[in-house]
């Protein structure tokens, strides 16, 4: 196995959020080619809803925000 010492930063992508085994996730390093697109989006709506709160915006509101703007998925850029 990969040792690392306590405190060390893992950098992850989960790869198929409907997996509960090992085939998850994938360590950084790997250099997955795919990952698993809605998961990583939820992570990063609740982020912003965590930060947007405060001053009353709720998931539903960054979503509706967001709604009309430029396709950034990687598969645009190619």
């Amino acid at each position: 196995g990969i040792e690392y010492a306590p405190g060390e930063s893992v950098t992850f992508v989960v790869v198929d959020n409907g997996r509960a085994d090992l085939d998850r996730v994938r360590l950084g390093f790997e250099e997955p080619a795919t990952y698993d697109a809605d998961h990583h989006a939820m992570a990063l709506f609740r982020a912003a809803e965590g930060v947007l709160s405060p001053v009353g915006w709720r998931e539903r509101r960054i979503r509706a925000s967001l709604a009309d703007r430029m396709d950034a998925s990687p598969a645009a850029y190619r």
